[in-house]
């Protein structure tokens, strides 16, 4: 891709309903590589910059969904993702923005630019529902000196199945390798098992000097919501280093059993 150009995927406007049928999907996996362009990925205008939002067929409910193996490198431009799920109880999945049936590691890297995500499941009664999703293993990697080098948002806007802030099956690393970079974690959810978070595989969520915030209770959602962690986790700064960044803590999040 040339250099500093950035890349816009839009998904299709409806003039008389831009609230449906404007997702964005993969089904092949993709390796987008932009050497300083921006990546976006949403809906809602010409830029790009709303959500995609799920349609009402049963196997296109989710906002983003990539399949495969997936890389998005921007080489130092910024990396955006912003997707919404199709109000619906479903069984199929129904994410915001997921990453499902990856063959690989997913991998977004955004070199010295950052990166957010921001994943609105809009779906109940089903499984797969969250506002974030990796099936399997994902890293998210900036090397950004500012507070929020890395930001994933996810929220859930209903009560039933397993329509959580965020959740993985696979393993998740997310990573501000830059001095200063930061990582924030915002999430909300109604669900009755309240659960902001829930991260299955082994969890490395790491700054090299950077503040991580882990907010829970966000967007209106319910407080004292619970944070679970598989074993073999991390959070703070490389183990292997003697750097520990500030963690600040939100709204109560508690561990559970999933």
């Amino acid at each position: 891709f040339p250099s500093h150009d950035t890349l816009r995927i839009r998904s299709y406007i409806n003039p008389s309903d831009s609230s449906v049928n404007g997702y964005i999907r993969f089904v092949k996996g993709i390796n987008i590589t932009t050497n300083g362009g921006d990546i976006v990925m949403g809906g809602g205008n010409n830029e790009g910059t709303g959500y995609a939002t799920g349609g009402s067929e049963s196997d296109k409910h989710t906002g983003i969904r990539m399949d495969g193996a997936i890389v998005l490198n921007s080489g130092g431009g910024d990396i955006q993702l912003k997707g919404k799920s199709y109000a619906v109880s479903t069984g199929y999945v129904g994410f915001g923005v997921g990453f499902w049936l990856n063959t690989n590691v997913t991998d977004i890297n955004s070199g010295n630019g950052k990166i957010f995500i921001d994943g609105f499941s809009n779906t109940w009664d089903g499984a797969t529902i969250a506002g974030i999703f990796a099936q399997n293993a994902i890293r998210i990697t900036s090397a950004d000196t500012t507070e929020n080098a890395i930001k994933l948002i996810g929220k859930s806007s209903f009560g039933e199945g397993e329509a959580w802030g965020i959740e993985t099956d696979g393993d998740i690393s997310v990573l501000a390798t830059g001095n200063g970079g930061g990582i924030t974690i915002s999430t909300s959810q109604r669900s009755n098992s309240n659960y902001d978070i829930v991260l299955r595989g082994i969890t490395n969520i790491l700054a090299k000097s950077g503040p991580i915030k882990m907010l829970g209770g966000q967007s209106g959602g319910n407080a004292n919501g619970k944070f679970y962690l598989g074993s073999n986790s991390h959070i703070g700064s490389n183990p292997l280093t003697a750097i520990t960044p500030r963690i600040v803590t939100g709204k109560q999040i508690g561990r559970a059993h999933v």
